[in-house]
């Protein structure tokens, strides 16, 4: 069974917040998920923070990354794909497009934070 289905199938389990959705194109996944804050500011460990964040999959193994739109996560999955672990592409492209003005954080992350 691939990283996508297990996740997929783990529901309101899943690690980054409960799963709301999922998204295909072509050959890149997305869980769309309830995102969790996990900062040291939060005023409880794992309270909602009221936003959905996307997590990546290419061929149904998990890419280590999640973004903060579905656009985002498309971006960051062709360019971590095509250029590799350290790509900086998806980053690049975003902010010539207007994307990702002042706050890069906020488009894309990786997950293991």
């Amino acid at each position: 069974m691939t990283d996508f289905k297990k996740d997929l199938q783990s529901g309101r389990r899943f690690w980054l917040g409960p799963v709301v959705a999922s998204h295909q194109l072509g050959e890149y996944q997305f869980i769309e998920y309830r995102e969790r804050d996990f900062s040291v500011r939060a005023k409880k460990h794992g309270e909602f923070t009221g936003k959905h964040g996307f997590s990546i999959y290419h061929n149904g193994a998990s890419m280590g990354i999640s973004a903060s739109s579905l656009e985002g996560a498309y971006i960051s999955a062709v360019a971590r794909a095509w250029d590799g672990l350290n790509s900086q592409a998806a980053l690049m492209f975003m902010r010539m497009i207007g994307m990702a003005k002042k706050e890069p954080d906020k488009v894309f992350a990786k997950e293991s934070e």
